[in-house]
């Protein structure tokens, strides 16, 4: 599995989550997107409202019929029905129980805790053996892969 990890440095992720996913889901991959419960309306809210003139189909019922679900935390249910891209916002590690080609561990650069937390999943991947990826954000937002 790729885990490619994207720093976010100078866009919030209401901004930099939506063109993520929507090219996944241009490459007709469904995607399950983890966040923290008390974020997962204003995430529903920020996809609906992300561009005017684009729409990008999610919901945060019925996993079974969303190209994109959202959700604070992975089972069965919501994962293992096609979906491909898992994209992680809230610092949660994956475990590897469920089966994705490619994950996406979002984090805020800004926040010393956040960035040290990221370099414990990117270890712990590591010795799993995914293929790793590192992402970061320049001035303007546009994401360019670093090597680690």
């Amino acid at each position: 599995m790729e885990a490619s990890f994207y720093h976010l440095t100078s866009s919030p992720l209401k901004k930099a989550l939506p063109s993520l996913l929507e090219k996944a889901y241009e490459n007709n991959m469904r995607s399950l997107v983890i966040c923290n419960a008390e974020n997962i309306n204003q995430l529903d809210d920020d996809l609906w409202t992300f561009s005017p003139t684009k729409f990008l189909p999610h919901g945060t019922e019925k996993p079974e019929i969303q190209p994109v679900f959202i959700t604070d935390k992975i089972t069965d249910k919501n994962a293992n029905n096609g979906r491909q891209v898992l994209a992680i916002t809230n610092g949660a590690e994956y475990d590897g129980s469920q089966s994705f080609e490619k994950l996406l561990d979002m984090f805020d650069g800004n926040s010393d805790e956040q960035l040290n937390a990221a370099r414990k999943r990117w270890k712990l991947y590591k010795d799993a053996g995914y293929t790793l990826r590192y992402w970061k954000q320049d001035e303007k937002g546009a994401w360019s892969e670093k090597t680690a």
